[in-house]
């Protein structure tokens, strides 16, 4: 089992680009697709963590081009390096890039503590779904719609048209 005295030996960094089923939206963006950073580490015992977040363009400053130049960069910086050295490595240049950090930061969470992925016991989790109607009947066929699939826990996300907002309440 892997320990903070491991040494990163290996980190590769992936760029993915998932089409969504349905559209995913917010106040500020209508994401068709998302596009996290995926980082993959092992350490000098051949255990390995992941670690992934999304840039939202629009949410921040952050770019996606930003964070993966970012995470090019820590890599570099936190190979060959022990767990806790990568982690304070990661967190002294954080605020440069909060979610490339993250995604790094995860992946040596895993290692550091890779039981939490081996359960052998059922894991029970809600279902949660994103709500895209706006319009009373399209609200009703949709919530109809996601409680038939089993979603028991649904976000509806808010802030493009306030006077609409307020109606699904």
């Amino acid at each position: 089992m892997s320990n903070k005295d491991s040494i990163i030996t290996k980190i590769s960094i992936y760029q993915l680009d998932l089409p969504l089923i349905k559209p995913y939206k917010l106040s500020y963006n209508t994401f068709h697709s998302f596009e996290p950073l995926l980082i993959h580490i092992i350490d000098n015992e051949g255990n390995e963590g992941w670690g992934e977040q999304h840039i939202s363009p629009g949410s921040s400053n952050e770019t996606r081009d930003g964070g993966w130049t970012f995470a090019r960069i820590l890599s570099k910086l936190i190979l060959n390096k022990t767990f806790n050295e990568a982690k304070e490595i990661i967190l002294s240049h954080s605020h440069v890039s909060i979610v490339a950090s993250s995604a790094l930061h995860t992946a040596i969470e895993m290692l550091t503590n890779p039981s939490i992925l081996n359960s052998k016991d059922p894991i029970k989790m809600k279902l949660l779904t994103a709500f895209n109607a706006e319009e009373e009947i399209e609200i009703r066929d949709e919530l109809d719609k996601v409680t038939e699939q089993g979603f028991t826990t649904i976000k509806i996300k808010v802030g493009r048209n306030v006077s609409l907002d307020l109606k699904k309440d």
